[in-house]
């Protein structure tokens, strides 16, 4: 199911139960969004955990093309190819690594940068809406995670897959992402991928001081192991855009 999302959906009264009836029926939903706006209460429990994808900024003629792409990458099940022996541990990793190719071929610009994950606190919100921006209109292709959904096997499944599915996890540190279980989980999901891949999967930046001070196990040992990228002084243009520059930088994927 291809949801147009827009200001207008959220005073739909047809929607929600269309979109409620393809979730109860485990249908499959893309949602395109073609304004700024978030999902009313209606709406948010079920399409939190899907996948989204922006036709911004207007008009939806100039993204057709892109996103006709992007969700035939997301829709069509990974191919195996006839007469190749593979085992059953093997299998899995294939379809991955398929699907992690066809994620990256999914747009134009996909081989320039890395795909990346967002994991945030909503705390963060307003920080992170922004840096997700900046990164889309570059060419980087970014997931969210919706922390505040209720937690549920269907929505920690839709992480799982996204984490698996991206390149790279950008964790945002903070005070509030520290103390956040979702976050602690999604680090510890990177951290199971970077040994299964064997490569680096995690890009911490931090907006404030506290990965520098704290005693969780988790952020400790990110502070300890990687160079943190510095968004402290995000709120003021220059600095913000010279740390973004040097982030797209380190996400430059090779050609």
């Amino acid at each position: 199911m291809v949801l147009i999302f827009s200001s207008n959906a959220n005073e739909s009264t047809e929607i929600p139960r269309e979109v409620q009836r393809a979730a109860n029926r485990k249908v499959r939903i893309v949602t395109v969004r073609i304004d700024g706006a978030e999902p009313a209460e209606a709406l948010e429990y079920y399409l939190g955990p899907v996948q989204w994808f922006d036709a911004l900024p207007p008009p939806v003629e100039n993204h057709l093309q892109r996103l006709a792409r992007d969700i035939r990458a997301i829709l069509e099940p990974p191919a195996v190819k006839k007469g190749e022996p593979i085992s059953k541990e093997g299998v899995g990793q294939q379809v991955r690594k398929e699907r992690q190719q066809r994620h990256r071929m999914s747009s134009g610009e996909a081989l320039q940068f890395y795909s990346c994950f967002i994991s945030y606190s909503s705390k963060d919100q307003v920080f992170a809406d922004r840096l997700h921006a900046d990164l889309q209109n570059k060419g980087v292709r970014c997931w969210f995670a919706p922390h505040d959904l209720p937690i549920g096997a269907k929505t920690w499944d839709a992480i799982d897959e996204a984490i698996r599915l991206r390149d790279k996890l950008l964790i945002i540190l903070s005070e509030a992402s520290i103390a956040s279980d979702w976050v602690e989980d999604e680090v510890s999901k990177a951290f199971a991928e970077e040994r299964e891949r064997n490569m680096t999967i995690l890009f911490p930046i931090r907006i404030d001081d506290a990965v520098m001070t704290t005693s969780e196990a988790w952020a400790t040992k990110l502070r300890d192991q990687r160079n943190v990228g510095d968004f402290r002084q995000w709120k003021e243009p220059a600095a913000y855009q010279k740390s973004v520059e040097r982030l797209l930088r380190d996400l430059k994927a090779p050609v």
